[in-house]
């Protein structure tokens, strides 16, 4: 699972450094600061919604690898590393740095998970958690914000 998520990151950060080549240097500070606006926006929306969720009603299934690599492909904030990742210029190093970050972070959520479902939600409840997700979403947004100035 975690290698889906990984090499899923490796492909979104790869295909946008080859899209933002194409792109005009004077206009790759726009774009930029238009992902970062984006990037603001999307992770206080997402904590706002992970925060307000309901816990009622959550049906626990089972998760394929491809639905892990398909997902964060699609998901907002891979595409979001990745443009941002182009203002520090692409090298060997960075991409190893982010691979690490991004397994070290999956490895830390699936800690997290299997916390919770053994304690059987005495340690953590399902609202805990979500509301401590929502608050590193919404930390993240802020000093995303932050460090556009």
């Amino acid at each position: 699972m975690l290698g889906a998520a990984v090499l899923a990151y490796m492909a979104i950060t790869l295909a946008v450094a080859a899209i933002v080549a194409l792109i005009p240097a004077g206009n790759q500070i726009e774009l930029r600061t238009g992902v970062r606006i984006c990037a603001v926006l999307w992770l206080l929306w997402l904590a706002y919604s992970v925060w307000t969720t309901k816990d009622d009603g959550v049906e626990i299934r089972l998760v394929t690898v491809r639905q892990v690599f398909a997902t964060t492909l699609i998901n907002p904030k891979a595409m979001i590393v990745a443009v941002l990742v182009q203002s520090e210029g692409m090298t060997a190093q960075l991409l190893t740095t982010i691979a690490a970050l991004v397994g070290l972070a999956g490895a830390a959520w699936l800690v997290v998970g299997l916390m919770v479902r053994r304690s059987g939600s005495n340690l953590l409840s399902q609202r805990s958690l979500r509301q401590a997700s929502a608050i590193c979403l919404a930390g993240f947004g802020i000093i995303l914000a932050g460090s556009s100035f």
